[in-house]
């Protein structure tokens, strides 16, 4: 899937937005990018360096494009297979679909579910809740 420029910069504005969700801290400071980095090899036991980092959120200014493995292990750190299938999780549609805004409107549970599926991270439970229902 070819990404426009904008697009790129957009998926790599939510992947950093999400990561600092992740390990629930701002990347503001060196520690919190040596922070980041050890928390991504205890997760995945893979290496990003704190500088990589720190390129990647604008700390230290250069314009170059991490490689792809790094978006890939960064994208697995939040929960992502991997770079591409996040990028795909953004620009897809966001539209409700007719059979699940039925749902929304019968209960609590599916309103979660369906909160779920927008972040793209919990597919399966919507296939559970149909189960469920039928």
């Amino acid at each position: 899937m070819m990404q426009s420029e904008a697009q790129i910069e957009q998926a790599l504005a939510s992947l950093r937005e999400l990561i600092e969700t992740t390990v629930d801290r701002k990347m503001k400071t060196p520690r919190d990018f040596d922070f980041l980095s050890e928390q991504i090899f205890d997760k995945l036991h893979e290496t990003v360096s704190p500088t990589t980092l720190k390129r990647l959120w604008g700390y230290i200014q250069d314009q170059s494009m991490p490689r792809k493995a790094t978006l890939d292990v960064l994208a697995q750190f939040v929960g992502y297979n991997d770079w591409d299938t996040f990028c795909s999780s953004q620009f897809i549609s966001h539209e409700e679909p007719a059979s699940l805004s039925i749902l929304r409107e019968e209960s609590d549970t599916a309103h979660n579910v369906w909160e779920r599926v927008q972040n793209d991270v919990y597919l399966h439970d919507l296939q559970e809740l149909y189960k469920y229902r039928n």
